[in-house]
Order: C-alpha cells, then sequence, then structure tokens
C-alpha cells in the first residue's frame, strides 16, 4: 500500500508541476511530509530515528556546500516553493 500512496503523489506532483506549476509549487514541501510520514510508517524502531537524522543532516550538509561553493554541480539556489530557509538551504531538504 505504501507504494501506490508513493506513486500517486509522484505522478499527481509530475502532472501538477507539468501543467499547473503555479498551484503545484507551493505543495511541495507539505509533499515531502507526506512521503516522509508514509515512508517512517514503514521502517519502524529506533535505527529509523538515528537513520533519519544522519541523512538529514548530512544531506542538509551536501546541499549547502553545493549552494554556497557551486560544486559539484555549479551555482544554483533554492527559490521560495521548498518554504522556510537556514543558511540559504530550504529545512524540508532533510525530508527529501
Amino acid at each position: 500500500m505504501p507504494q501506490v500512496i508513493i506513486a500517486l503523489l509522484y505522478f499527481v506532483g509530475f502532472w501538477g508541476l507539468t501543467f499547473f506549476p503555479s498551484l503545484f509549487i507551493p505543495l511541495t514541501s507539505f509533499c515531502f511530509f507526506i512521503l516522509f510520514s508514509v515512508l517512517s510508517l514503514c521502517f519502524p524502531g529506533t535505527i529509523k530515528v538515528t537513520l533519519f537524522l544522519l541523512v538529514a543532516v548530512l544531506g542538509f550538509a551536501i546541499e549547502w556546500y553545493g549552494v554556497h561553493t557551486g560544486s559539484p554541480f555549479g551555482f544554483y539556489q533554492y527559490g521560495e516553493g521548498l518554504g522556510i530557509k537556514w543558511k540559504d538551504i530550504p529545512l524540508v531538504i532533510g525530508l527529501n
């Protein structure tokens, strides 16, 4: 069942971002929260929390490095679609 929910979210997101970007971009961070919630239910236990924190911090650090140094993908920045930022990186990046 989680696979169906995840596939449906990605399908609707792709369709919405393709045809109605102004409506769907503000929903991106909400979608990250839904996906995180679905995946959290699939992996019970304390290892889940530890693994999440490790991946979230590592992912945030890599994004910070990329945005501030331009390495390895060139210089880029995040718009307002992903919500609140810290150090120019949206906080929901850890959920992604």
